[in-house]
């Protein structure tokens, strides 16, 4: 079953490289087809940004030690101008990943899979939209052993930085704990 999942992430990851090296060709379709409102709340992250981490070194306990890194991000647009594709590289931890950015149109909401270089696993989706010039995105997952709801959410989004944040909940969303910040500014 572990050797499918990979196989499968792999097969996901190959083809979002294939929309990647069409990226001249997604411009052409995508200027012929008008996309949905909320279909345009992740192109401003197209493009490669240095960003400053601080992720908690302890979750669950009160902590408020933080641990501080650099990280590099670049991501491109993928099926005309409704998704994205980043890999995300994370210098002096050793590790890196990537994630697939999705608007599905008939539902009206966001997808986002993340793939990491530790276990080659594909994270559970995360779900959501922008509303007012915030993104959030939330869904199930399994943390030390214990269920937890994980939210994400894109902030201060200007033309040449943003702010993210990831929270997790362990009582079904009624109390948060902010585990990782993200600040990121454009390089290109």
């Amino acid at each position: 079953m572990r050797i499918h999942r990979l196989a499968m992430a792999l097969v996901r990851v190959t083809l979002c490289a294939s929309c990647v090296r069409a990226n001249t060709q997604e411009s052409v379709v995508n200027q012929k087809r008008p996309l949905p409102s909320g279909a345009r709340g992740f192109d401003f992250y197209v493009g490669r940004w240095h960003i400053d981490n601080r992720r908690l070194r302890n979750r669950y306990v009160g902590s408020d030690e933080w641990d501080e890194f650099p990280a590099i991000s670049t991501a491109r647009p993928i099926l005309g101008g409704l998704g994205n594709f980043d890999e995300i590289e994370f210098p002096t931890k050793g590790w890196s990943g990537v994630d697939v950015k999705v608007y599905d149109i008939e539902a009206q909401h966001w997808s986002t899979r993340f793939i990491g270089s530790g276990d080659g696993k594909e994270q559970p989706a995360l779900v959501g939209e922008f509303k007012n010039g915030v993104g959030e995105l939330s869904g199930d997952d399994v943390d030390e052993g214990r269920p937890i709801r994980v939210r994400t959410r894109w902030t201060a989004i200007t033309p040449k930085s943003f702010r993210w944040e990831q929270a997790f909940s362990t009582d079904g969303g009624k109390t948060w704990e902010t585990n990782w910040i993200m600040a990121a500014r454009r390089i290109d």
